[in-house]
C-alpha cells in the first residue's frame, strides 16, 4: 500500500489484504483449540487478542517516530514509509513462524519439541474432553473432504455469524487516529495519543479472560 498512487489502488489493495488475512483469526482459534482444554483456552486467547492491542500501541509509537524522522526520506512521504516498514516486519515474522510453529499434538514432527510421552499426554488431555484432533496421522482427512465437513456443520455458520457481528467493533481501531485528530491533535502527536486506548484495552482483555478461565464461566 505504500506504493499506491491513488484512492482506487488503496481500496483494491485493502480489499486484497482483507481476503488474504481473512483466515488468520479463525485459524488461530482452531490451532489453539487443538492444544488446550476448554477452560485453558480463554487465557490463551487473551494473549492472542492482547497482541492486537500491543501491536496498536507499538504502531502508534512507531507511526509517530516515522512521521517525525522519515517524512520526505528518499522522496517518500512518511505515511508510505509507515506501510513499507510495518509490511516488511509482517512478512519477515510470517516467514519465521512458518518454519518454527509446531503442528498439532498428534502429528508434530519437529525434533525436540515434544517427546513421545509429552505427545501422548497432549493428545489424551484433549481426548478426555472429546476434542477430535488426537487420532494421529493415520486418520487424517483430505483437505477438500474436511472443508465439506466443516461447511455441513451448523456450528460453523453460527461462529461465522458471530465473527461478522463483531467486525464493526474491531474496525474501530482503524479510525482511532481520525478520532484523536478530531480533538485537535495533528501529525505525530495524534499518533502518540492513540497509545492509551490500546493500553486500556490490554488491561481489560487480560483481566476478563483470565478471570473467565479462573471462574470457568465461558
Amino acid at each position: 500500500m505504500g506504493a499506491a498512487q491513488n484512492k482506487t489502488q488503496i481500496i483494491v489493495l485493502r480489499v486484497l489484504l482483507g481476503l488474504f488475512e481473512a483466515g488468520f483469526a479463525p485459524g488461530c482459534a482452531f490451532y489453539l483449540s487443538s492444544w488446550y482444554k476448554k477452560y485453558e483456552l480463554t487465557s490463551r486467547f487473551a494473549w492472542l487478542f492482547t497482541s492486537t492491542a500491543v501491536a496498536g500501541t507499538l504502531s502508534g509509537l512507531l507511526a509517530g517516530v516515522i512521521l517525525d524522522h522519515l517524512e520526505g526520506a528518499r522522496g517518500f512521504r512518511g505515511w508510505r514509509w509507515l506501510f513499507i516498514l510495518e509490511g516488511v516486519a509482517s512478512i519477515v515474522g510470517a516467514v519465521v513462524i512458518f518454519f518454527v510453529l509446531p503442528d498439532f499434538p498428534s502429528s508434530t514432527t519437529r525434533n525436540g519439541f515434544l517427546t513421545e510421552e509429552e505427545r501422548t499426554l497432549a493428545c489424551n488431555r484433549l481426548a478426555a474432553e472429546g476434542f477430535g484432533l488426537t487420532q494421529g496421522p493415520q486418520r487424517k482427512v483430505g483437505h477438500w473432504k474436511a472443508f465439506k465437513m466443516v461447511c455441513a456443520d451448523w456450528r460453523t455458520w453460527g461462529l461465522a455469524l458471530l465473527f461478522v457481528l463483531n467486525t464493526g467493533s474491531q474496525t474501530m481501531q482503524y479510525f482511532i487516529p481520525c478520532l484523536v485528530k478530531s480533538f485537535g491533535w495533528r501529525g505525530k502527536t495524534a499518533q502518540y495519543y492513540t497509545i492509551p486506548s490500546y493500553g486500556f484495552a490490554i488491561v481489560c482483555v487480560l483481566s476478563s479472560c483470565f478471570l473467565a478461565d479462573r471462574l470457568k464461566t465461558i
